[in-house]
């Protein structure tokens, strides 16, 4: 699902999905990896450097 402009979901791969989740599990790994997918566009766009984010300390006390 992540190069589909270039090979598209191929059937076979779609049916073998098929088998193992329904319609609503389906749609909620498709949104899942929609969601990843622009989460690695906007890190490659900033050039963010895997691992080296940190909580801002103005949130840091809410996150504990």
């Amino acid at each position: 699902m992540t190069r589909v402009a270039e090979t598209r979901v191929p059937d076979a791969v779609y049916e073998q999905a098929r088998r193992h989740f329904d319609t609503r599990q389906l749609a909620d790994l498709t949104l899942a990896v929609v969601a990843i997918n622009g989460w690695n566009r906007l890190n490659v766009a900033f050039r963010t450097i895997p691992g080296t984010y940190q909580v801002p300390q103005r949130h840091a006390a809410v996150a504990r």
